[in-house]
């Protein structure tokens, strides 16, 4: 069976809409991570399509220079072919050349998209995850405040409460 751009489904993923724009929801890190990866792997599925592409773009490219030279047998039964029949063959590959040459700019233009989405994503989540450090720090600070104005009141109360014992024996002395 031959693989090529047509068996890949390249058509078919291309640009199916399913992907998810985490944008929505800037907390959510895991879904982001998740969608990075999602695009990743798309990237590659296309640069994968693109290379196939590529592949049988020059295999036709071969073909139909061996049509030009003029000694052109038929690729299925090999009887040499008229002059007629190698137009029609010649048609055949440029009309599939032109065909697999467009896909593949679209490809690419896809690739391109696609890496721009990737970068601006990983750029997000690389902000984010700034932001959560810088915003961790804080909390963290304030909590050591807390924890010590926490401490100071503590022993304030266990000096007051020291205080009030002392003062509760001398006035049960003076009583």
């Amino acid at each position: 069976r031959r693989i090529g751009w047509k068996s890949t489904g390249y058509r078919e993923k291309r640009g199916n809409g399913e992907r998810r724009n985490p944008a929505c929801c800037p907390g959510m890190a895991y879904s982001r991570t998740q969608s990075g990866q999602e695009m990743r792997d798309q990237i590659n599925g296309l640069r994968s399509a693109h290379s196939q592409m590529e592949t049988e773009i020059a295999s036709l490219k071969e073909k139909w220079g061996l049509l030009a030279k003029g000694d052109a047998h038929c690729p299925l039964c090999e009887t040499e072919l008229g002059v007629e029949g190698r137009q029609r063959l010649e048609a055949k590959y440029r009309h599939e050349i032109q065909s697999m040459s467009e896909a593949l700019n679209a490809n690419q233009k896809q690739i391109e998209k696609n890496q721009r989405e990737y970068l601006a994503l990983a750029r997000g989540i690389e902000d984010g995850e700034t932001r959560l450090k810088r915003e961790m720090a804080t909390a963290h600070s304030r909590i050591a405040a807390v924890e010590k104005d926490l401490n100071q009141a503590q022993l304030a109360q266990n000096s007051l409460s020291a205080e009030q014992d002392k003062l509760l024996n001398m006035e049960r002395r003076l009583a």
